[in-house]
């Protein structure tokens, strides 16, 4: 069982002939002072590989499988690695390759020069296995925690077990079946464990269940308790408070059960993993969170980085987006875009810092690329005025057109508010009213 406290988080992960990725292409995962970043976003088109790079980062993670025969040690293995096998670019000649770059530390605001660098390579053999590093190396990147989130993130009504979560941590990452523990079972579990005082393991129960409710208020909006309803038995219904009243679960938006499961499997599998610590939710953690913006509201994505790392402060999360209002809240963070040249992917961080930056700004930078943040019903407009402006010179004809484009434009909504917007707007029609008069 891992140690509270003992911190593994990632360095840097590099692919080679892995699906869309062809050469060699490394994700860094650090700041500029070399410490862990607390978050890497990975943005780029659909199908550019976002998914991939996470499934490699869990797919390092080794996990200590108990010995097949007796006296034979146990040996540790990739458990992501075999189907990271099968996503072998097939018109390559040379082979898959993933490497990773671990840093040992006490936690993640350690100086640079305390944590220990860890380089580990996936072995080739069929089951998957680490090459580079010692057996107690291994054990002790194991017992650190690597949890993934895919973007299926359903919840699930078999995988408790005297209140712990079963199987392979990052198993939706992998597998659009698998599934999440369910919240509200997993409430429930706690409450009935704790109404019987059942702590022969001394686990206290109950502060789980608390801590737990907590962390659902402060993060889910407009929610504020959580009730849990007693039937027969562990089974109960969880409540929200909302301003609408008190609503289950299960008829909660899709947005809140979405976040709800992976957040309450999250809780879980921290509280299994350091049972001894003080906060269990305070360890370190590699936390992989597939399309984070999932399901949420523009001003639910604005404030969530913010949240989780109250909730979880010593987790590192590497997520994907395709949203702006995630990058825009991101401060300490790495950004990365992964980019399409010709047959194969390249990820790029050559990224300055866009803390302050508006959204129509980052729509149009090199982060998402669209040529303008007006609707796409725009785009040949605004193209073709900037056609007309790039000619050396322009005839009668090309002015009167370029007349009519600036019109056209120009009765657009400007502004960043509903506002400001109509505030242009009174001042464009007192000046036209200006212009008449003074025609006059």
């Amino acid at each position: 069982m891992s140690q509270p406290d003992q911190a593994a988080y990632l360095g840097s992960i590099s692919v080679e002939n892995l699906a869309c990725f062809g050469p060699r292409q490394t994700l860094d995962l650090t700041l500029d002072d070399g410490r862990p970043a607390p978050w890497t976003l990975i943005l780029g088109d659909n199908g550019t590989g976002k998914t991939t790079l996470l499934q490699a980062i869990a797919g390092m993670t080794p996990v200590v499988m108990p010995p097949l025969v007796k006296d034979v040690k146990a040996r540790a293995w990739i458990l992501g690695w075999p189907p990271l096998r099968s996503m072998l670019r097939p018109h390559t000649g040379s082979g898959l390759a993933i490497s990773a770059d671990f840093l040992l530390g006490a936690h993640p605001d350690c100086e640079p020069t305390e944590l220990e660098r860890v380089a580990v390579r996936a072995g080739l053999e069929p089951m998957g296995g680490f090459a580079g590093v010692g057996w107690e190396m291994v054990t002790r990147l194991a017992d650190a925690g690597c949890f993934g989130y895919g973007a299926t993130r359903n919840a699930g009504r078999s995988q408790l077990i005297d209140g712990d979560p079963e199987g392979f941590d990052a198993a939706t990452l992998f597998d659009d079946e698998a599934t999440l523990i369910s919240p509200d079972e997993w409430l429930a579990q706690m409450d009935y464990a704790a109404a019987k005082q059942d702590d022969r393991n001394g686990i206290d129960y109950a502060a789980r269940r608390d801590q737990v409710k907590t962390l659902l208020v402060r993060l889910l909006p407009d929610v504020s308790d959580v009730e849990i309803r007693v039937k027969d038995g562990p089974s109960a219904e969880v409540v929200f408070e909302t301003p609408y009243g008190r609503v289950p679960f299960q008829r909660m938006g899709l947005g809140y059960r979405t976040m709800t499961t992976w957040v309450v499997d999250l809780a879980a599998r921290m509280f299994r993993r350091w049972p001894d610590a003080a906060d269990p939710l305070a360890q370190p953690a590699v936390v992989l969170v597939d399309e984070i913006d999932l399901h949420l509201h523009p001003s639910w994505q604005r404030r969530l980085m913010d949240w989780l790392s109250e909730l979880f402060p010593n987790a590192q999360f590497i997520a994907t987006a395709h949203s702006p209002l995630i990058v825009q809240a991101a401060r300490d963070a790495r950004i990365a875009v992964l980019r399409r040249e010709r047959d194969h992917v390249l990820i790029d961080q050559s990224f300055a810092s866009v803390t302050g930056w508006r959204v129509d700004q980052l729509l149009t930078s090199e982060l998402f690329g669209l040529p303008t943040a007006r609707a796409a019903v725009y785009d040949s407009t605004i193209a073709e005025r900037t056609d007309l402006l790039s000619k050396s010179a322009l005839s009668g004809e090309d002015r009167r057109r370029l007349a009519e484009l600036d019109q056209e434009l120009t009765a657009l909504p400007a502004g960043e508010s509903a506002a400001d917007i109509e505030a242009m707007d009174i001042i464009r029609r007192a000046a036209e009213a200006l212009k008449r008069e003074g025609g006059d």
